[in-house]
C-alpha cells in the first residue's frame, strides 16, 4: 500500500509542469545516465546522443526548484535501476537556452 501511494506522489510531482509550453516535446528511453549537481540535472538515454538538462538557475532556459530537480533525479534513477522506461517532456535546444530543457518527468511501469 506504501509503496502504491509513494508511487503515485512521484509520479504526480513528475507530472507537474513548470513553465508550461503548448509546444513541449516528449521522449520516452531507457536512462543511462543520470547526475545532479548544486544548480543542474543531466540526463541521457541509451542509443540517443542528447543530454537532457534540467536547470535550478540559468537565463533564457526553463527553470525548476530544487527540490523538484532532486525529486526528478531520483525518479529517473528509480528508472535507470530497474531498466524500464522514462518518459521526459522537454523544450528544445534554442538561441537563448543552448540545450533541451526537461520540464517535467513521468515514470513508466513499462
Amino acid at each position: 500500500m506504501f509503496k502504491k501511494a509513494l508511487l503515485t506522489f512521484l509520479t504526480l510531482v513528475g507530472l507537474t509542469t513548470f513553465g508550461a509550453n503548448a509546444h513541449a516535446l516528449t521522449l520516452t528511453c531507457t536512462v543511462d545516465q543520470v547526475y545532479f549537481d548544486s544548480n543542474r540535472m543531466i540526463v541521457s538515454c541509451v542509443g540517443n546522443s542528447n543530454l537532457y538538462y534540467a536547470f535550478l538557475n540559468a537565463p533564457g532556459c526553463s527553470t525548476a526548484s530544487v527540490d523538484t530537480l532532486k525529486t526528478w533525479t531520483s525518479m529517473l534513477s528509480a528508472q535507470l535501476l530497474s531498466g524500464k522506461p522514462a518518459e521526459l517532456n522537454y523544450n528544445a535546444a534554442t538561441s537563448t537556452c543552448g540545450s533541451p530543457t526537461v520540464i517535467s518527468v513521468k515514470m513508466r511501469l513499462r
